[in-house]
Formats: C-alpha cells, structure tokens, sequence
C-alpha cells in the first residue's frame, strides 16, 4: 500500500508520514516489519495499531531488520552508509541539531527517514482480544536554521548550545520571498474567523489514513488552546494566503515554553500545525515557512525548541512508545476501526475491556481555578525527578490543565489536613473525523472518533494504577472511544495491567540547537508535547 502525502515532496524533510499497515482483517503490515509481533498476545495488539498511526508522529521503523541484520564490521561498508545517512538527511544536516557521527545497529537507518509529517492517521489492522490469548502484557516540529547565520558550531561533547549565540539585531529582518500570487500573514487566532480559517485549511488538508476514512479534527476550541498559551505571541502564527483572494492555503505555528533538559532551563519554540494546501504541495511552501517562522522566533531571542516525530532523523535524544486502550468496542467494531478477536463474540469483548462503575478514589475531583496554585506546586516538583521536563508557571496551569470542556480535562484530590494537593491526572482530547460515515450523513456520534490522550499524571498518597484506572472510568463517561498514553515517566506501571495494547513503533525526542549527550530513556521523560 503506498502512502498519501500529506505534503510536498519539496518539504519530505520537514515532515515526517506514514500509511496504515494492512486492511482490517487482514492481519499484516503492509509498508513496515513489525517491531513486535513476535511473542505478543493478541490482547496486546488490541487497539495498538489502530490509534498508533493516529496517535503517534511515526511510520514505525524497521527494527526487526534493524535487530536481526548482521552489519558486516568494515569500515567501508560503514563509510557508504553514512554518506547514504547523510544524503537522506541533506536538510537537517544543515541545521544546528545533533548528527549522526556514524551507523549503528539500531532502527537509526529509517526507511522512511526523509518523510515528515506531525501527526499520523489510521486504522486497527489487527484483532481486539482472542480467545486463550491471555491479557495485555505525539506535529510539532522545530524551527530550522536562518539562511542569514553565519555562525559556526559549536564542537564538544558536553550539554549545551550547538550553534553560538547570535545578536538578534543580527537576524534577518525581512521576510523570505514567497512565489508570485501569496503573500505572508499573521492568523489571528483572537477571532473566531482566525480559529474557524485553520480548522478549514486542516480539516481538509491535513492528516488522513491512506485508505480516506480517519482525519483529524483539530475543533476551534482546540486550535484556541493550543495557540494562545501565556506569552503567546501573535507573528509566531504564519499564514500564507492568496493574493487576489485572502484565501489560506498553508500554516505553520509556535508557541513558547520552558523545558528542563538535565540541569539546564530552556526558553524553546514547540512548533505546530505545519500544513500545505492539497493543490500546492509541489510549490515548495514548507521549507520557506520553516525558514520564515525560524526567523520570526529568533527576533524575540529565542534559539531553542523540542519537537517530536515518528522516523528516526538527526538525532533523537529520547524515545518513547504509544499504547492505547479500548473503551467502546462496539463503536469501534461497528466504523471499521478495529476488528473482534479470533474466537471471540462482541459481548465477550465488551466484557474484557470492562471497567468499573465508579471511581475508586476518594475526593478525586475535577480541577477547579482554585487549584491552580498547589497543582502547580505539586506538578514542578514531581518533573524535577526526571531529565527532560516542562517547567510550568501557575499561568501555565491555569491555561493548560485547568478544565475546559471538549479540550482538556483534569482531576486533583486535595488532602483535607494541608490543602494541599497529592494526585492529579489529566488528558486532552483529540478526535477525528469518520470520513464514509461524515459523507453519508449518518448521526454525528458515529462520524466521530473520541480519542483521549493521557497528559500529566502525578500520585503520591494514592497508586497510580488506581488513578489512571479512575481517569479511565471518567473517559468512559465523557463518551471517549479510546484511551492512549505514552510509556514515558512512571506510566510503565499501570500500561500493562490496564489492558493497554503496546503500540508498534517508536516517537522520538528532539532538542534542535541543544546538545545532550547520553540518550535517555522513557522513565527519564516527562515532556508530553501536543
């Protein structure tokens, strides 16, 4: 099966995609190996593939071949291979990120390494639970390189900087030159005709699955959220339009943040919402808006981002795996995202997949303003145990993770004696659009997918399990079909025994113009980025 693009080939390095691995019912991948079929029940694989393109920035890497291939030790074998690694990676080989210095036996040498897209649709190609097969064992992209540094790198093995410091006075003040008939634009995002012009432009041109029956649907109120945290700055929304008509027809987005990467505290650009126009992908709008926001960011001296994908480009300094969970089978079954298990009947599913009635934690509430101040207290301090981490201020919290409805949810527990906070958990919706069903006119719960995606979760009087079992239970009655978090942090301590489904490939961690030295591991993330 081959892919569809979701943006030009002109901009391959700058987004990386993926396609659905097989029909459903078929049972195989179609464009990738498998990175863990082997000695995986088939509970395991529930819901895993079906979000995992959804859900994760990734076309999974070919780490069977990775693991199992025996690369001849011979230097000139090695030397082809980075030349070939080099050439596959010409854009970000310009840029101030860390580089491959040479080929390892791992999923570095990525098939699709030159493909880029921030987000990934798909459909569940493998079986929910079957019978005696026992239970259960993210576009956000980075600002590049300003044509107009001259600047070296820096070269040492130490944290820190890559590229040295610029003036901002020093950074190019004009605006990259667009093709005859577009001109530059800042999308207000203050209006609802702004919020109302992006959803157009990625409902219809952004990430869908191969066979056109999932899409993301970024609603208004989420755009609104994601765009205009504290600090927001409104140049930072870059719009190219249609001359003679206004129309917007490509997007990209930052926003500022605060990162803890080991003992050092960033002021970065998370960047977002990198879309093209169907019609205009072979007009090369995506380098020139990486380049044109790049240079934006830099006039407010900032220097640094984070950004996450699925393959494997220069180079990672963390990865982490999605796993998803099922909520409504049925639901599921019924828009051929997922299929029943060998030998299994709906209700015997339905049941496996059961939660309980109610929540089990006492005084688990949801988030009120009030909270703002402990929440952030109690959030800051449980990030200090881990290498790479937001640092979040009480304006933060407030826009974050204080509950708005249709957009993030969030749940605290207040110990009565200090009034103080000692659990919390959160997740965010981020839904898609049912295309077959959407076009027939059917009800608009089945032209819906409900996704849930696990933000922030802290427990210290409680188990986590018991919390995010709990948040399961809240999702369940907020009408969300599936549930799905990353393996970062402590999360490896309930995935399993809340019947998540590992997915099948891995999201990868990036810091651009920051070097960290030792690649970390997911328990030493806490960093979930949208």
């Amino acid at each position: 099966m081959r892919e569809k693009k979701t943006e030009s080939d002109e901009a391959n390095e700058e987004r990386p995609q993926t396609s659905p691995r097989g029909k459903p019912g078929d049972g195989k991948d179609s464009d990738v190996t498998r990175t863990d079929a082997i000695g995986e029940s088939a509970s395991s694989q529930s819901i895993l593939e079906a979000m995992e393109r959804m859900l994760r920035t990734m076309n999974a890497t070919n780490d069977n071949n990775g693991h199992h291939h025996h690369h001849r030790n011979n230097n000139s074998v090695n030397n082809n291979r980075i030349e070939q690694q080099k050439k596959e990676h010409k854009f970000w080989s310009t840029q101030p990120v860390m580089q491959f210095d040479s080929v390892s036996n791992d999923d570095d040498d990525d098939d699709d390494v030159g493909r880029n897209t921030t987000r990934v649709i798909s459909r569940r190609s493998a079986n929910l639970v079957g019978r005696n097969s026992g239970d259960s064992t993210d576009d956000t992209m980075t600002t590049a390189k300003n044509d107009d540094n001259d600047d070296g790198y820096e070269d040492n093995n130490d944290d820190g900087a890559i590229e040295q410091k610029r003036a901002v006075e020093d950074v190019r003040t004009k605006g990259f030159d667009l093709p005859p008939g577009y001109i530059w634009d800042e999308v207000d995002v203050d209006t609802q005709t702004g919020r109302d012009e992006i959803f157009e432009l990625l409902a219809n041109n952004y990430v869908e699955d191969d066979d056109e029956m999932f899409r993301f649907a970024y609603a208004p109120e989420f755009v609104k959220w994601a765009l205009r945290p504290p600090g927001w700055e409104k140049s930072w929304h870059v719009g190219v339009r249609i001359s003679c008509t206004g129309t917007l027809v490509a997007l990209i987005t930052g926003i500022p943040a605060k990162l803890k990467a080991n003992d050092h505290r960033l002021e970065i650009a998370e960047i977002n919402f990198l879309c093209v126009h169907k019609k205009l992908r072979r007009k090369n709008f995506a380098p020139v808006l990486i380049q044109e926001i790049t240079r934006r960011i830099n006039l407010k001296n900032v220097w640094q981002a984070a950004y996450t994908a699925g393959v494997v480009l220069p180079k990672p300094c963390a990865k982490a795996r999605y796993w998803h969970r099922s909520i409504n089978v049925k639901k599921l079954v019924d828009i051929r995202f997922t299929q029943l298990g060998r030998g299994m009947t709906m209700a015997e599913t339905i049941e496996h997949y059961a939660m309980p009635k109610k929540i089990r934690i006492k005084g688990l509430r949801s988030m009120e303003e009030k909270d703002v101040k402990t929440v952030t207290k109690l959030l800051n301090a449980y990030f200090e145990k881990f290498k790479l981490a937001p640092i979040k201020t009480e304006e933060d919290v407030r826009h974050w993770l204080v509950p708005r409805e249709d957009v993030v949810y969030s749940y605290v527990k207040i110990d009565e004696r200090t009034n103080e906070a000692t659990d919390f958990c959160s997740f965010y919706n981020l839904s898609s659009t049912v295309i077959q069903h959407s076009q027939t006119g059917a009800d608009s719960k089945s032209s819906l997918l409900k996704a849930a995606y696990c933000y922030y979760n802290v427990a210290t009087s409680e188990n986590i399990e018991d919390l995010v079992q709990d948040a399961l239970v809240l999702a369940r009655d907020l009408g969300f079909d599936v549930f799905n978090a990353l393996n970062v942090s402590e999360n490896d301590k309930f995935l399993d025994s809340l019947k998540f489904g590992v997915g099948d490939g891995d999201l990868h961690y990036y810091l651009y113009n920051w070097r960290i030295c030792d690649t970390l591991l997911p328990k030493d993330v806490a960093l979930v980025l949208l």
